[in-house]
C-alpha cells in the first residue's frame, strides 16, 4: 500500500537523503519518495503503519514535520 505525506523542512537533496533513510529504516517501508517542491513524501509499505510512527522515525530531525496524509 502507498500513502502520501506532507512533509515540511525538506529543502536540498540532503534533506531528501535525511528522510528517506530514516523512512526505510522503519521495517515495514518497502520504499520512499520524495517530491521537495510540493513537500510530498510517498510512502510504500508492507502494512498500514500511523502518521506516529513515521512522525518517530523523524524524531532526530525536528526540522521535518509529517503533517497530514494527503491521499
Amino acid at each position: 500500500m502507498t500513502h502520501s505525506y506532507r512533509v515540511t523542512g525538506i529543502t536540498c537533496a540532503g534533506c531528501e537523503k535525511k528522510v528517506k533513510k530514516a523512512l526505510t529504516e522503519i521495517p515495514a517501508v518497502t520504499e520512499v519518495n520524495i517530491d521537495r517542491t510540493s513537500e510530498t513524501v510517498t510512502v510504500t509499505m508492507d502494512t498500514h503503519l500511523p502518521v506516529e510512527t513515521l512522525r518517530s522515525a523523524l524524531q532526530a530531525y525536528p526540522k521535518y514535520q509529517v503533517l497530514e496524509q494527503k491521499g
